[in-house]
C-alpha cells in the first residue's frame, strides 16, 4: 500500500528536528513484507499501551471489529467559499465525496510500527513540537511517510513520469518486461482517515493499463494517430535528437520474432481508420489487449478532444490532451532505451521516420484503394 502525501505533511516532516532519523530509516526493498502480514499486530498495540493511548488502541479494536462503519472519506473540492457575513468561518465546497474502505495496512498506520523503531518515547510524546494536531495524526503521517520511502512501487521505479493539472501519469514496467500505464488525481482534497481525524494524506488511487507481449508499436501508431487528429505538429528532428540522448537498447529475440513488416502493419492500420468517438459504430477500433486475459482490451476513443483509453469498451480508465503527446512519445523512447520492455528504441525510432517517410505515404495510399475497392467505412 502506497499513500499520496500532501505537501503539508512532507512539509512537516521534513523541516521537523526528527527528519534526519526518520530519513535514515528508508530502507527501500522490493522484498519488504508489512508487519501485518507476519503477525506482528499485537506487538505494535503493546507499544502504543506504554504511550498510555488507551484512546487509539480502543478505537482501532473498535474498527477491527467493524471495518465497514469506518473509512476514508475524502472530499473532492472545487473552491473556497468566502464568509457570507462578519464571523463566519470560510469553508470549502466540494462536488463529491468518496469513501475508501479501510484495508489492514491502514489500521497499521494508526499503531505507528516503524515510528517506535526510530524516535523515543519522549520524540513521540513531543509531537506537537513538529506541528502536528494529536499523536495519531503524528503516528499515522509518519508511517505513511516511511512506507513510500521504503517500499519500491513499479508505478514509480524507473518510470518516466508527468503531472499536469493535478493528474499524475507514469510510463512504466513490470518484472516481466511488459508495458504498463498508470494515471492518478494528485490533488490535496481534504481527508478524514478511518480513525475520524483529518490528516494530511490518503490512500493512492490509480488507474492502470496493463498489457503483455510487444503493445509499444501499436500505443505509438495510436498516438500518432490522435496527433495528426487533433492536428498536433510533430517535429521529427527533436524527437531523433532527443533519443540520441540515450544509449542504444539490446536487440532480442522478440525483435526477430516481430520484424519490421509487422511494425509498418501496425502503424499503417492505426491510420487508415480515424479514432472513433464513444458513441460510434465503426465496424473497426483500436484496441490493444489486457494483459493475462485474452478475452478483455483497452479501447481507444477520443472525446471532447481528448484521447480517451477504456477498458472492455465501456468504462472510461485513463485520458490525454494534445499537450501530453509530447510525453507520451519521449516516455515511450525512454523506456524501450532503458530495455525495461521487450521492444527496442531503434525498433521505435525505425517507427518513427516510416512515420514521416515516403514510403508510407505511398503505403497509405495503396491501403486506402484497397479499402474503397472492398467498400469498407469508418464513418
Amino acid at each position: 500500500m502506497n499513500y499520496l502525501l500532501y505537501p503539508e505533511a512532507i512539509e512537516k516532516i521534513e523541516k521537523s528536528a526528527v527528519a534526519p532519523k526518520i530519513k535514515k530509516y528508508e530502507k527501500p526493498s522490493i522484498w519488504y513484507v508489512h508487519p501485518s502480514e507476519i503477525g506482528e499486530f499485537f506487538e505494535w498495540l503493546n507499544k502504543l499501551r506504554t504511550l498510555e493511548s488507551l484512546n487509539i488502541i480502543s478505537r482501532i479494536e473498535t474498527i477491527l471489529e467493524d471495518k465497514e462503519s469506518y473509512k476514508w472519506r475524502i472530499w473532492k473540492w472545487t473552491n473556497l467559499q468566502l464568509p457570507l457575513f462578519e464571523g463566519v468561518k470560510t469553508y470549502w465546497t466540494y462536488e463529491k465525496e468518496i469513501k475508501n474502505d479501510c484495508s489492514m495496512e491502514d489500521i497499521m498506520l494508526m499503531t505507528g510500527n516503524s515510528v517506535f523503531e526510530i524516535l523515543t518515547q519522549n520524540q513521540i510524546k513531543n509531537y506537537k513540537k513538529y506541528w502536528f494536531d494529536s499523536l495519531i495524526e503524528f503516528l499515522m503521517t509518519v508511517e505513511a511517510y516511511v512506507e513510500n520511502k521504503r517500499y519500491i512501487d513499479y508505478k514509480d521505479e524507473k518510470a518516466y513520469k508527468w503531472e499536469r493539472n493535478w493528474i499524475r501519469t507514469s510510463i512504466s514496467w513490470c518484472i516481466h518486461w511488459d508495458f504498463r500505464l498508470y494515471q492518478g488525481d494528485i490533488k490535496p482534497y481534504q481527508t478524514l482517515s478511518p480513525f475520524w481525524n483529518l490528516v494530511d494524506f490518503r490512500p493512492e488511487s490509480y488507474n492502470t493499463v496493463a498489457c503483455s507481449y510487444n503493445v509499444e508499436v501499436l500505443f505509438l501508431g495510436v498516438i500518432l494517430k490522435y496527433a495528426e487528429q487533433v492536428k498536433h505538429k510533430l517535429n521529427l528532428k527533436e524527437i531523433l535528437e532527443f533519443s540520441e540522448s540515450f544509449w542504444s537498447s539490446l536487440w532480442n529475440f522478440w525483435e526477430f520474432w516481430w520484424g519490421d513488416f509487422h511494425d509498418k502493419s501496425s502503424l499503417n492500420f492505426a491510420f487508415l481508420y480515424k479514432i472513433q468517438n464513444p458513441t460510434s459504430k465503426a465496424i473497426f477500433g483500436h484496441n490493444i489487449w489486457a494483459a493475462h486475459n485474452e478475452k478483455s482490451f483497452y479501447d481507444f476513443v477520443i472525446e471532447n478532444n481528448d484521447l480517451v483509453i477504456r477498458y472492455d469498451n465501456k468504462n472510461i480508465w485513463i485520458s490525454f490532451s494534445k499537450k501530453d503527446i509530447d510525453d507520451l512519445i519521449k516516455a515511450i523512447i525512454v523506456q524501450c532505451a532503458n530495455w525495461l520492455w521487450r521492444t527496442s528504441k531503434e525498433r521505435i525510432i525505425n517507427v518513427l521516420k516510416y512515420r514521416f517517410s515516403e514510403e508510407f505515404k505511398a503505403d497509405l495510399i495503396e491501403l486506402d484503394e484497397m479499402k474503397s475497392s472492398k467498400n469498407i467505412t469508418n464513418k
